[in-house]
């Protein structure tokens, strides 16, 4: 017997479903398979109104709409958003803060539960406070990617394992952390260990791209110049050369485990040349990257 997702409508708890009297909707349950992920459910919209509703009280969940069109009203205390939902768009839902919500069309949409289990895995103690009232996001294909993923790993019966669901669902509560916005109040004198998780995880996607120092500040809403003195607090170094150190481990990594030629290491980090990486590299780590790579290989062998 599988586990049902709960959802709380006008003060009452029921099995999850999209309509106002909790007729059969469900498509998809990932508990009724191996899956070793975020817990989720593919549903079918139906048009009518939906009142007070929500996950439980201290539960916060995701609504991704992964197919069809539904003329959409969300009302949140009082106020009211309405936008047309299509592919990718997506509901932030928390326990402590219901929402209303009226359709027009169908569609077929996955409500992903975020279990405070999970949050704990990226050292947070709880889901933000904010959470509940996020505005929706229009139309996100990062969204729509990931959730369409784990729901062909559902339907195939989660063969790929534990070890692809986990690291999925991660990815997927990873960018709705950064679809969060910094709380003003929380970087007048220190960046939030949130904050400084998401830079980190920002920089380490984005590697070999030309990072600016106002995109980096943006996620903290500081204006450059304060941002790069509270990031030098708490990184311990400036972002330049955090991002810097940053390229040069990665390149390292890359040396160690592959036979990529170093040129493409080079530019596939964002440095300008072969000789540019070469140079950085040799001041970081004491030798060339030629060096380097024969050590590793030679280590390698020897095992």
């Amino acid at each position: 017997m599988t586990t049902r997702m709960m959802q709380q409508v006008s003060g009452t708890q029921r099995p999850l479903s999209f309509d106002a009297e909790g007729a059969g909707t469900l498509l998809l349950e990932s508990a009724s398979t191996p899956w070793a992920g975020l817990q989720f459910e593919v549903h079918r919209t139906v048009p009518g109104e939906l009142p007070d509703a929500g996950p439980p009280p201290g539960e916060v969940a995701l609504v991704v709409f992964l197919e069809g069109s539904v003329e959409m009203a969300v009302t949140k205390g009082t106020r009211e958003v309405s936008y047309r939902a299509v592919p990718g768009s997506t509901l932030f839902m928390a326990g402590d803060s219901r929402a209303s919500t009226r359709a027009i069309g169908s569609a077929e949409v996955a409500a992903v539960s975020l279990e405070p289990e999970w949050f704990q895995r990226v050292e947070l103690e709880r889901a933000p406070t904010e959470f509940g009232s996020l505005l929706p996001l229009t139309a996100d294909p990062t969204m729509h990617a990931l959730v369409s993923t784990m729901r062909r790993e559902v339907q195939s019966g989660a063969s790929a394992g534990r070890l692809f669901s986990e690291s999925l669902s991660l990815s997927l509560l990873s960018y709705v952390l950064k679809c969060i916005p910094a709380p003003l109040g929380s970087v007048r004198g220190a960046l939030s260990e949130a904050q400084c998780r998401r830079l980190a995880g920002h920089i380490r996607e984005c590697l070999g791209e030309d990072l600016g120092l106002a995109e980096l500040a943006s996620f903290t809403r500081l204006g450059p110049r304060q941002f790069s003195r509270l990031f030098r607090e708490a990184f311990g170094t400036t972002p330049h050369r955090y991002l810097l150190d940053q390229r040069l481990d990665e390149g390292a990594r890359r040396l160690a485990v592959s036979s990529a030629d170093i040129a493409e290491i080079a530019l596939s980090l964002g440095f300008s040349s072969q000789s540019h990486f070469a140079a950085a590299f040799r001041k970081r780590f004491n030798q060339t990257p030629r060096q380097y790579a024969m050590g590793n290989r030679r280590r390698r062998v020897a095992f």
